[in-house]
């Protein structure tokens, strides 16, 4: 049987390189990587923070920037999580809250200078593809559903497969599969690698919203589901 694939899609006209940029954190001037998704295990989010945090210097000019609030865990503090990693530079951190409206996601991408998501599993990545629609290098875990569509612009973490500790379902075997432990090493001397090369990083991250512009549209994704569904009456 044969089995037809439609992509998911990104919004090409609100996710682009043109248009408005949040000022929010003009007062702190230098490069920017940000990060958004859900604080857990599977996203990376700790591990993010803890790499930035060994990577960077005090007196650098760059700044690591999380929207990782988790309502779906009722025990998510932040302070306490916060306190637990001990950062030696916790003045180069800067948490954001839930967004109320994608313009100011998107206004949030244009003000940042490159996105970095070292996840052990994804199902598809929205915010990767966000990002880089939006014209930002993405530094990412070479695994999983963005492989699909990260391409050759990307920088991409190494990785090795590992038994999943934490289980988010239930199974009947108690076999909870693997997924990929992104390389720590690999992840800093990737950072560094695009914040000492800014301008190529710039030029990939452009190439990239080009192609994810062009390929990863609603429009493009709603054509062939148009063609799929013509081809079958």
């Amino acid at each position: 049987q044969q089995v037809d694939v439609v992509p998911e899609g990104v919004d090409a006209k609100l996710f682009s390189p043109d248009g408005p940029r949040t000022d929010a954190f003009d007062k702190d001037p230098g490069f920017r990587f940000l990060n958004i998704g859900r604080y857990e295990d599977r996203k990376g989010t700790r591990m993010l923070i803890e790499a930035f945090d060994a990577e960077f210097g005090a007196d650098e000019p760059v700044r690591l920037l999380v929207s990782c609030h988790n309502s779906h865990d009722a025990d998510f503090d932040l302070r306490k999580i916060l306190r637990s990693i001990a950062p030696r530079h916790p003045h180069k951190l800067t948490f954001i809250p839930p967004f109320g409206s994608f313009h100011l996601v998107s206004s949030l991408y244009r003000a940042c200078d490159a996105f970095v998501s070292p996840f052990r599993a994804e199902g598809w990545g929205l915010p990767l593809v966000e990002a880089m629609a939006c014209g930002l290098p993405v530094i990412a875990t070479n695994y999983s559903a963005p492989t699909d569509f990260l391409g050759d612009e990307a920088y991409k973490i190494n990785h090795r497969m590992v038994p999943i500790e934490k289980p988010y379902f239930e199974t009947v075997d108690g076999d909870n599969g693997a997924w990929a432990e992104p390389d720590k090493d690999h992840l800093r001397a990737l950072m560094r690698e695009v914040y000492e090369n800014q301008e190529i990083a710039r030029q990939r991250g452009m190439r990239s919203a080009a192609r994810i512009r062009r390929d990863f549209s609603w429009d493009r994704a709603a054509s062939i589901a148009d063609q799929l569904l013509t081809s079958m009456t």
